[in-house]
């Protein structure tokens, strides 16, 4: 990140090299400003000989851990995507959201166009499926042994404090789980115990009735779900197609799933109007704009919060900065940085729509409330 700083080249990288790849001078700036405030670094640009002063406060600062961090960026508490949460973070700051895609793929020797695909993603989840069966000594033989020991781990993630889980298959395949006869999810099952051949639609199925079991597993417990919808920035991967958020509507108009909470996560850009629709179409359906903070300037953020509130969708808007490892940023720089965007784009919209005598500044106020905090303690039962 210091060396990609310093250097900051003119390409980008052809897949999965992040938003603000290169860095426009305001996006730069910006950065320099999170540097300032996260580090301590008190240069307003970055030149060579400035990598070691400020790789050494990056180390340094480190080693207070990352609930300074979160002080830094003014949050009170963060949801951790992860498979596992690490042990020197504070459970009182830092909550689990697992995932979830590893137990809709069972059958290994079918996985082979997934892994062909999203070979650098996808050999994770199978690891922690295989991770799975040893921690739990069992090797399910049959579709129902199978989806016992789903539902078991579910329950377990739950008693060890997840307050969500994540599916993240839009990389891998279409969102549109359809569900199926259990018939025909056994059949499948039970022609790949036996080693013959799995068709990928055949495979297809199964994973619908699985996600259904999941999904169905997770209402039950009253855990949210998050789902990846909408733009990825692994080009090759993901299809805008088969993540659209709309795939998402016959789960949400399904009669076993009216418990289910489930979250579009990155606003399902840039299918934002399309996300705002379901989640005013269903009461279970809720908006996180994590990561476009960080994509998207905060004027132009504006809009999109402003549109969402407008349809009075306010109590279902959720912040996040989606603060990750790029080439250009750590992922504590990205939580200052994002949230800092994020806080600007909501006063944009906000403002704006009290100077247009749409909102008081009362109701401005608690509807910033909502987004930045309240939903969140409400929606993950905080």
């Amino acid at each position: 990140m210091v060396r990609y700083l310093t250097e900051r080249p003119a390409a980008q990288p052809k897949v999965g090299g992040g938003p603000l790849v290169p860095l426009r001078s305001s996006e730069y700036s910006g950065l320099m400003k999170a540097l300032k405030d996260l580090y301590g670094f008190g240069q307003d640009s970055l030149a060579g000989e400035d990598c070691e002063e400020l790789t050494s406060k990056i180390l340094e600062s480190r080693k207070k851990g990352l609930s300074a961090v979160l002080d830094k960026a003014g949050i009170e508490i963060a949801l951790v995507n992860t498979c596992e949460l690490r042990p020197e973070l504070d459970p009182r700051r830092f909550r689990w959201v697992p995932f979830a895609d590893q137990f809709l793929y069972p059958l290994k020797r079918s996985n082979t166009y997934l892994r062909s695909k999203a070979s650098w993603k996808f050999e994770r989840f199978e690891k922690e499926l295989d991770f799975a069966y040893q921690k739990a000594a069992v090797k399910p033989e049959t579709l129902e042994d199978y989806v016992s020991f789903v539902e078991d781990q579910l329950k377990e993630y739950r008693k060890r404090g997840a307050v969500a889980v994540k599916l993240w298959s839009a990389f891998f395949r279409s969102l549109s789980f359809t569900k199926g006869a259990e018939s025909a999810a056994k059949e499948v099952f039970s022609k790949y115990a036996s080693k013959r051949k799995i068709k990928e639609e055949q495979y297809n199925k199964l994973q619908d009735y699985i996600a259904f079991e999941i999904l169905s597993s997770c209402a039950e417990l009253d855990l949210p779900v998050h789902v990846h919808v909408g733009f990825g920035l692994a080009t090759k991967v993901i299809s805008l197609g088969s993540s659209s958020p709309l795939n998402l509507e016959n789960i949400m108009q399904h009669e076993d799933l009216e418990k289910l909470k489930v979250v579009l996560i990155h606003g399902g850009y840039p299918y934002v109007r399309e996300s705002g629709s379901l989640a005013g179409m269903n009461d279970n359906v809720f908006i996180d704009f994590s990561w476009l903070p960080v994509l998207i300037p905060p004027r132009d953020l504006s809009y999109i919060l402003r549109e969402w509130i407008a349809w009075k969708l306010d109590e279902k808007l959720l912040f996040g900065t989606d603060a990750v490892d790029t080439p250009w940023a750590t992922d504590e720089l990205l939580c200052v940085y994002g949230a800092e965007r994020a806080r600007d784009a909501l006063t944009l919209a906000l403002s704006g729509m009290v100077t247009d005598s749409l909102l008081t500044d009362e109701e401005a106020t608690m509807i910033a409330e909502r987004v930045m905090r309240e939903n969140a303690l409400e929606i993950y039962d905080l």
